[in-house]
């Protein structure tokens, strides 16, 4: 009986070279995939925290740390959202106020 040797290194460098291939992409697939999987636990981990601070300025009342300009809110999504609304909200309440003569 001939002795075999198993092991994962004499089983790839005795493996065709197609084999060896499919192998190295299969290795460089992993390690790009598992980059991205890093980076988008990253920026999620930031996108938490951005909301964690613009709920609790919200609900402490505390809106003037707030830009309502267009364009200028930051990069959270809720504090772009509460900065177009409350600009809706300034506008509707100027255009009622001056078109509220007119109709009464």
């Amino acid at each position: 009986a001939s002795h075999a040797d198993f092991s994962l290194f004499s089983l790839i460098m005795a493996a065709d070279p197609i084999v060896k291939l499919v192998l190295l992409f299969l290795l460089l697939a992993s390690i790009w995939s598992w980059m991205v999987i890093g980076e988008k636990l990253f920026s999620l981990g930031a996108v938490r925290k951005k909301s964690r601070q613009f709920e609790e300025a919200f609900w402490s009342g505390r809106t003037e740390d707030f830009d309502m300009r267009p364009g200028q809110a930051t990069n959270d999504a809720a504090s772009r959202v509460f900065a177009a609304a409350a600009r809706e909200w300034s506008d509707a309440k100027r255009l009622q106020s001056g078109s509220g003569e007119a109709a009464a």
